[in-house]
């Protein structure tokens, strides 16, 4: 109902906004024009009407609503049980009972009797055997020989030779000055090398093999057939005839009692009772231990320390005579220590136990001897009848078709597998390898030697000059040519020869001797016993117990669901219809327009 209220206001809105877009009640446009196209009037401006429209609006309310609830209430219904009442009666009926009677007959059937021949047979075998082939390989061998190499060698030569030179007096004074050091710096530097590299080529190879053919080929052979005749025979059947007789037996009934049992039921007691318990307590004790201290002094020193000797700047970098390395006293303060024992006095905590009595309330139990009823069930023997179904077997004379399989020598044709072996010359790829030189690169550890700026505080000597001679030795180096003898790894290609085991195969007729089985038919007889049933007629009396249902009235209660009414507040949603205000764009209405062509 809501949404086709909606549904309405909408097309009320819609009509009256299409109204004022069309124009005036005088049916012409706004801006009219003549048969020749031109325009004679323009139209004028539009305004804007306020009008009331029809909104739909969902409102919510509050409801008062009926509902239906159930409670539960006990109530009296009367029920109609049934029970079921045992009642004895004595039948007497007919039954059939078979009586075993032993009986003889003269049964005919027939024997395979196996008869063995021995029979000379010849085959053909292929026998293996090796042969020894000779054949030729290529190898490259390594051959050194040692070649003669001449190189150039740098021979020192000594001349003593005389000079003069100036020796410095030292004169001692402390300056501080930046010495240059020479650290030792380790770095990674690429080395190039030669190496024999093996490289593995693969060599085409051609060689002989045995290959098997498989042919077939015809044989005759005798086997015996199994050939299968039914005979017609006569035998004596026993029939079943299904038939019911009445059987009474024995149920034991189960019978719900009651009876006093004397039981032994530990019962709980409290008690209070006195036990000790073990404390730990932590209890200070004054102890005496020896405590080791340093009672040193500082004291001043002086000591003799070594100044590394200068150079004199025009001999080499080793100091001449006169750059000798000299000495000097400096003082310091050293530490001078004094380890004095003493005897301490501290405070040490340690553990004491100790036992405590305490009161504790203990779960005691105790046995009593109650008597309680118990149930249990009992069983009672009731005898009842029931229809028990029975077979009576009678002899009937039939004739059956009966399966006789004898044995039928009989020739036939095989095929039989021959395996002969046919030389192939195949070729096959092996592996040589030959040694190759390779440049290879490697980093290898150099030690480089890096200078260092220091500042050291040293004494400095002032020297004075002096004019000495000396005699030195001098050292030239001379080139000299020497050989040496190096050993070059050369390849050389020889061929071998070796001896090749291959597997062959010859013909060979053999023979052998064979049992061959066939089998006579004999004819034979024997007495069979067997047990034939003959019925008879018995009158027997049965007691049979009938249960028949007696019904019973009793009262019993019930809880049943009674219905009744609750008022409920519901919070529903319903549509009204708001007035609402709205502006429509409205044009005025013009007159009949003019021909300009008049």
């Amino acid at each position: 109902m809501a949404r086709r209220i909606a549904l309405f206001s909408v097309i009320i809105f819609l009509s009256a906004a299409l109204q004022a877009r069309a124009g005036c009640s005088c049916g012409h446009s706004h801006a009219a024009t003549v048969d020749c196209g031109q325009v004679v009037a323009a139209a004028p401006e539009p305004h804007y009407v306020e009008r009331t429209v029809m909104v739909p609006s969902w409102v919510s309310e509050t409801k008062i609503v009926k509902q239906t609830h159930y409670r539960p209430e006990k109530r009296q219904k009367k029920v109609t049980t049934y029970k079921t009442v045992p009642e004895t009666r004595e039948v007497t009926r007919k039954c059939i009972v078979l009586t075993p009677e032993k009986r003889t007959r003269t049964e005919h059937y027939t024997v395979c009797i196996p008869e063995k021949q021995q029979v000379t047979k010849k085959y053909t075998v292929k026998v293996p055997y090796w042969e020894e082939v000779e054949r030729e390989y290529k190898v490259r061998v390594p051959v050194w020989r040692e070649v003669e190499k001449e190189f150039t060698v740098q021979v020192p030569t000594y001349k003593e030779v005389e000079e003069k030179f100036t020796v410095r007096v030292p004169v001692h004074r402390t300056v501080e000055r930046e010495v240059q050091v020479r650290v030792p710096v380790k770095k990674q530097v690429a080395k190039t090398y030669t190496a024999c590299v093996p490289v593995t080529e693969m060599k085409e190879q051609t060689y002989e093999v045995c290959k098997p053919v498989k042919t077939m080929r015809e044989q005759q052979c005798t086997v015996m057939v199994p050939v299968t005749e039914h005979v017609e025979k006569s035998c004596t059947v026993r029939v079943p005839v299904k038939t019911e007789r009445e059987q009474t037996y024995t149920v034991r009934v189960p019978i719900e009692k009651t009876k006093e049992v004397t039981c032994t039921v530990m019962v709980p007691h409290q008690e209070e009772r006195q036990m000790t318990r073990t404390i730990c307590k932590t209890v200070p004790v004054q102890q005496t231990r020896t405590v080791h201290r340093d009672r040193g002094h500082w004291e001043t020193r002086v000591e003799t320390v070594a100044v590394p000797a200068r150079s004199c700047h025009r001999c080499c970098a080793t100091p001449c005579g006169d750059c000798v390395a000299t000495t000097c006293q400096i003082k310091k303060r050293v530490w001078v220590p004094n380890i004095v024992a003493e005897e301490v006095t501290c405070t040490v905590y340690r553990q004491q136990i100790e036992k405590v009595p305490y009161t504790c309330t203990v779960n005691v139990y105790k046995p009593e001897t109650k008597t309680r009823l118990v149930k249990f069930v009992d069983y009672e023997c009731e005898q009842r009848t029931r229809m028990v179904p029975c077979v009576e077997w009678k002899t009937e004379v039939q004739t059956k078709k009966v399966p006789v399989t004898r044995m039928v020598a009989q020739t036939q044709t095989r095929q039989v597998p021959v395996v002969t072996y046919e030389k192939e010359l195949r070729t096959r790829q092996v592996p040589v390898t030959r040694m190759v030189n390779e440049t290879k690169t490697r980093m290898v550890t150099v030690c480089d030697w890096e200078t260092q700026t220091k500042l050291v505080t040293q004494k400095v000597c002032d020297y004075e000059e002096q004019e000495r001679t000396r005699i030195r030795k001098v050292c030239h180096y001379e080139p000299q040519v020497q050989k040496k003898i190096v050993k070059v790894c050369e390849w050389e290609d020889q061929v071998r020869k070796c001896v090749d085991r291959v597997r062959a195969c010859r013909t060979e007729e053999r023979e052998k001797v064979c049992t061959v089985v066939n089998y006579r038919k004999e004819q034979r007889s024997r007495e069979v016993e067997y047990v034939q049933m003959i019925p008879r007629e018995e009158l027997k009396t049965e007691t049979i117990t009938v249960h028949k249902c007696v019904p019973v009235e009793e009262m019993r209660e019930c809880t049943v669901m009674v219905p009744h009414t609750v008022e409920k507040p519901v919070e529903v949603r319903r549509c009204v219809m708001v007035p609402k205000t709205v502006k429509v764009k409205v044009s005025p209405c013009c007159h009949r327009p003019v021909c300009c062509c008049r």
